[in-house]
C-alpha cells in the first residue's frame, strides 16, 4: 500500500476531498464496502462535518453505476478514529499530512519535509524573502481587487449585490482558493459579519477568478477521473 499524497486529493468547491476507495486502502480494509458500511452508520455525524459528495461513474457493460464518496479533511479523520483497524493510527496521520501539506500548498508530503536537515541561515533567508513577497503580493492584490470589475467575466455586465464593499470584495479576491469556501464564509462572517456572503455566492466569484487567472474555464478534476457527478445530496437523500 502506498503513502497518501496530494495526488489522492481532489478538489471541490475549494475543499479538498479523498475517496473512500483510497481512504479504505489506506485503513487496511479488504474491501472498501467496509468503509461504506462505516459511514452509513455514522452519516449524521458525519454531515456534522459537512456534505459527504457522492460521483456515480457509468461501468462498461450491464450493470449499476459505480459509487464513489469523497471525504473532507474532518470527515477522513473521524471514520480514521472509528475504523477498528491495525492501520487506523498511521492512516490518521496521513490524513493530517497530506491535507495540512495540500493546505500549504508543499510539493511533498510532511515525512519527506522532515527528513530535510534545517539551515538556520537558509531559513532566516527564506523569512527574509518571504517578508519581501508578501509585501509586493499585497500591493498587486490591491490593484487587482479594483481591477477585477473590469475583466470580462461579467457575461450578465451585472455585480455581485456586495461588489461595492471593498473591504469585503478584497477578503474574497485574496482568500481565493487559500482555504475553503466553508472557511472562508466563517472568517467573512466573523470580520464583516451580514457584509459576506455566503458559501454559494463565494464560490460563483472564486470561478469567476479562476477564469480570471487562467483564462480557462473551471473544471472539476480528480484523480480517477470519475464522471457524472451528483452533487445536491448525499447518497439515501
Amino acid at each position: 500500500m502506498t503513502r497518501l499524497t496530494r495526488e489522492d486529493l481532489s478538489v471541490i468547491e475549494g475543499d479538498a476531498r479523498v475517496s473512500c476507495r483510497r481512504l479504505a486502502e489506506v485503513l487496511g480494509f479488504a474491501r472498501h464496502d467496509h468503509l461504506i458500511r462505516l459511514m452509513k452508520a455514522r452519516k449524521d455525524e458525519l454531515e456534522d462535518f459537512g456534505r459527504i459528495f457522492l460521483f456515480e461513474e457509468e461501468k462498461s457493460g450491464r450493470g449499476r453505476k459505480a459509487k464513489t464518496h469523497l471525504f473532507n479533511e474532518h470527515q477522513a479523520v473521524a471514520l480514521c478514529m472509528w475504523a477498528d483497524t491495525a492501520k487506523a493510527r498511521e492512516a490518521r496521520m496521513q490524513i493530517v499530512e497530506v491535507f495540512v501539506a495540500y493546505k500549504r500548498g508543499d510539493l511533498y508530503t510532511l515525512e519527506a519535509m522532515r527528513q530535510q536537515r534545517p539551515d538556520p541561515f537558509k531559513a532566516q533567508a527564506d523569512h527574509a524573502t518571504q517578508f519581501l513577497t508578501l509585501v509586493r503580493n499585497l500591493a498587486e492584490a490591491d490593484q487587482f481587487v479594483r481591477e477585477v470589475t473590469h475583466l470580462p467575466i461579467w457575461p450578465s455586465k451585472r455585480r455581485p449585490a456586495w461588489w461595492h464593499d471593498i473591504e469585503v470584495r478584497e477578503f474574497l479576491t485574496v482568500s481565493h482558493r487559500q482555504m475553503s469556501t466553508i472557511e472562508a464564509e466563517r472568517q467573512g462572517k466573523a470580520y464583516f459579519g451580514d457584509r459576506c456572503p455566503g458559501k454559494s455566492a463565494i464560490c460563483d466569484y472564486w470561478i469567476k477568478l479562476d477564469v480570471a487567472r487562467t483564462g480557462k474555464p473551471h473544471v472539476l478534476r480528480n484523480r480517477e477521473k470519475l464522471r457524472n457527478p451528483v452533487l445536491p445530496a448525499p447518497e439515501g437523500a
